[in-house]
């Protein structure tokens, strides 16, 4: 597997980035990239922003709302989120199949003395809290699985900018799935004290 880092903590170049990398590099073998994004919010492609996102909170806090290619609930994006994309051309065991791109992952925060495991279809949660949601995007014979790990993100900014469920809007748009989120940190520092 290849591995790339991103220098860059744009969003919209990150964005890009990734999309380039997925439909114009050829490679035999499965790429990784890892990247970390300045805030921002990045919605689903199906997604509508009114319905997802406090658009007032945003343009006040100069927080740019940003459309990906995959499908997938809202999330947000700050230095304290790892973003990771695989991309490969051995797809056809992996269509729809988000455990297996999760498992490694999990497997990893277990070997932290992470409690983390794969919830409903697609998110990596601790008991009852997401810290990890995924999406995938197809494009000619290749598939992208990305995701995020919020290990110290600013829940508050996270909190008032995604908006919970409302039954304001009647739309085609994909709701999100709201979940309780947390953050990888604070597990980390509670297992320190506990040395």
């Amino acid at each position: 597997m290849k591995t790339i880092f991103s220098q860059s903590t744009d969003p919209y170049f990150n964005l890009a980035w990734e999309e380039y990398i997925f439909k114009n590099i050829e490679c035999q073998e499965d790429i990784l990239l890892l990247w970390q994004n300045e805030p921002s919010v990045i919605i689903g492609r199906n997604q509508i922003v009114f319905e997802e996102v406090s658009v007032e909170y945003a343009k006040k806090h100069q927080i740019p709302i940003i459309r990906r290619i995959s499908g997938g609930g809202t999330v947000y994006h700050d230095l304290g989120n790892l973003n990771f994309s695989v991309i490969t051309n051995n797809y056809k065991d992996a269509i729809s199949n988000y455990k297996y791109f999760t498992e490694p992952i999990i497997h990893c925060l277990n070997e932290l003395k992470v409690d983390a495991h794969l919830s409903g279809r697609s998110d990596i949660c601790i008991q009852d809290q997401k810290i990890s949601g995924n999406a995938q995007s197809y494009y000619q014979n290749r598939m992208l699985h990305h995701g995020t790990i919020l290990f110290s993100s600013d829940l508050k900014h996270l909190n008032k900018i995604i908006k919970k469920p409302s039954k304001d809007f009647e739309s085609f748009g994909v709701k999100s799935n709201r979940s309780k989120v947390t953050k990888c940190r604070r597990l980390f520092i509670n297992s320190d004290e506990n040395r």
